[in-house]
Formats: C-alpha cells, structure tokens, sequence
C-alpha cells in the first residue's frame, strides 16, 4: 500500500506539472560549477528559554561556524564538503558554547557535516543525480522545512532531480543512521514544485512533498520527542507524511510581502491527532544594508502529525502543540544580518502553561 501510494504520488505529480501553463520564476536548473569555490557563515546567537514546564529559566551564549568547499571533479561532476561546529553524534546541535547561566555541560567540536557527490548528465538539462547528504532535500529547502524537519540534519542517501525554469521534481532514499540514539529507520522522499507569474510582480508558488518513514522496531530509548508509544519502546504509528504548501508573493508600492499556508498529514497514524496547520506572513526583504523584514507565523501540531526524532527544534516542544513565532530581521550590512525574534507554544491541552523562548541571532557571511 505505502509503495504503490508512493509512486502513484510521483507519476501524479509528474503528470500535473507538465500540463500546467505558466511563466518562468523558479530559481533556474542548477548547473555543475565551473570553478571551485570557497565560503561560510558564522552565527552569534544569544537565546534565554522564560516559563519552561518543570525547569528553571535558562540563558545561553553559542555561536554556530560553517565553512563550505564546492567545484568540479570533471565537466559533469561536483564535489561539495561542508563543516561545522558541534559533533557527528549530536546532528542537531550545531552550536558550540560560549555561556550557560544553568552551568549545563554541552559538547563542542568541528566535524563534516555534509558532504555530496552530484552528476549533471551531459546533454541532459536539468537532470541531476545525488549521493551524500544532500544540499536540497532537508533544512534549506522551503520556509516550513524547519518545522517538519530539524534544519540542521541531513541524512546520508541517493536521490534524483529535474529541475526547469517553473518546476522540478526530486525523489530520495536516505537512511538515518546518523540520528542520535537512533538506528534502524529509512526515509523515502518524493517532492516537487511549479510556480507562476501572475503579474509582473506577484507569484504563486506551489509544492508538494511525501514523506515515508521505514521504521525498523523496536526504538531506542529517548529518541521519542512527543509521539504516541504502545506500552513499549515502539511508536504506536507509522508515518507517511503528505505536505503541501503554498506560497503568494507580491508587491504593495515598494514593499515585497508573501503569505503562506502549509498543511501536514501522516496517512499512517493511528490516531485522529494527525494533522499539522500553519499560516506565515512577512513584509520587506534582506538583501542590501538597509533593509529590513519582519515576519510571523502561527502553527498547530498534532501529535501524530510529523515524526518527533527528526522534527524541528527551534520550539521547545517538537510536537503535539501550537505555537507563534515572530521576528524582525535587518541588514547592518551586505555580509552582516541582525535577527530578533520570539517564539512562544504551548501544549495542545486545555489551560496548558505557555512556554517562552527569544534569541538574538548575529549573523556572518565570510
């Protein structure tokens, strides 16, 4: 049944796309690189978690480095390393600490976090084939990747795309053996996009994503975040995971605004508890020194509705709750950007304690 959904998914999908019309505004195919080339980020980030359930407030200090390495073994094949802070078994905690007002212990070090191989079949554009960790599939991919999936892990897999000037499409198979405490599972991913020029300046983008995890029980011990268990160590549901998400850009005068709504559902859960809705608003744009954006989103999480081991991280819970998340980004510079921001959730029970959490994030592009 899960196999059969999954292709059908995909010859589906493939199917809608290539009957729409519509004008060029995705991001052109991706091209192998001509020369190598050479970078990172650095991000100084100041975090302090008010009225957690059961603990005491907690300030932080951590900082977050990242270099990356990309270019062409030959004309149709690019390597790409990246690396990090934080440790190969801890794929969720990129940051390295500099102050814990708790006095908590958390590991430091440097390792390659992501490194992969692409193929850019001569004479077939915007066909790509992947082996690694992939630079697209996970974290980066779209603005609500961070809530179905923790933006800073990427599991190793092989993985297949075509991409053109308004659509693509990318299918995967990875495994998660790298999750901490975890080993065992497996995901298969289908995903695509189309996206169209309504106006000259507003675009309405579409994507869709499937998601199936292949769990090999039992679980190991605290690798659950907030899924439902059967009395054991075993999660009381599959998850295959359908995720559409839509997009409206456009412009008011000057002003660039998007809305958003994405919506998520795990076909194979084994309660009602199985849907994810959120909505997200922002106005203005950060891509010279001046600019400034600020940004909102609303979410409610069912319980059953995403997997927890690998769900987002940035609330304190990761899922069965509802939560806001709000912020103020500004471009002090063209390699320099200050964010603000404040999420606050609470469990999705009646009269359940509400839980802050605000950050200051200084970021660097070296």
């Amino acid at each position: 049944m899960a196999r059969s959904l999954f292709f059908g998914f995909f010859w589906a999908l493939s199917a809608c796309v290539l009957a729409q019309p519509g004008a060029p505004t995705c991001p052109p195919p991706s091209r192998p690189e001509e020369t190598w080339k050479f970078g990172g980020d650095l991000r100084l980030r100041y975090e302090a978690d008010v009225a957690r359930p059961g603990a005491r407030n907690r300030e932080r200090d951590r900082y977050r480095l990242r270099l990356f390495a990309r270019g062409p073994l030959s004309p149709e094949l690019e390597l790409g390393v990246r690396m990090r802070t934080g440790l190969p078994q801890t794929p969720f905690a990129p940051n390295a600490p500099l102050y814990n007002s708790l006095g908590e212990q958390e590991a430091s070090g440097f390792n390659v976090d992501q490194a992969y191989l692409l193929y850019h079949p001569q004479g077939r554009y915007g066909w790509q084939l992947g082996l690694g960790k992939s630079p697209k599939f996970f974290g980066e991919g779209d603005s609500y990747d961070g809530l179905t999936w923790a933006a800073d892990y990427a599991p190793a897999g092989v993985w297949v795309a075509y991409e053109q000037p308004r659509w693509w499409l990318r299918a995967g198979y990875f495994t998660l053996g790298s999750l901490p405490r975890y080993v065992g599972a497996d995901l298969v991913s289908v995903e695509g996009a189309y996206s169209w020029d309504l106006s000259p300046d507003s675009t309405l983008q579409v994507e869709l994503k499937y998601r199936d995890f292949l769990l090999n029980r039992p679980i190991q011990p605290f690798t659950n975040r907030g899924n439902l268990r059967n009395g054991s160590q075993n999660f009381l549901s599959d998850f295959r995971q359908l995720e559409p998400h839509l997009s409206y850009n456009f412009h008011i005068d000057e002003l660039p605004v998007s809305l958003s709504a994405f919506y998520a559902k795990n076909l194979a859960a084994r309660s009602s508890d199985n849907e994810t809705v959120s909505f997200g608003l922002s106005l203005g744009k950060t891509e010279k020194a001046g600019d400034l954006s600020v940004f909102g989103s609303y979410q409610v999480v069912g319980q059953e509705s995403l997997f927890s081991p690998v769900a987002q991280d940035d609330f304190l819970a990761s899922t069965n709750f509802r939560g806001f998340r709000t912020g103020v980004s500004y471009q002090l510079h063209e390699t320099c950007r200050i964010d603000a921001w404040m999420l606050t959730s609470a469990q999705n029970e009646p009269n359940a304690a509400q839980q802050f959490r605000y950050r200051l994030d200084w970021n660097f592009r070296l």
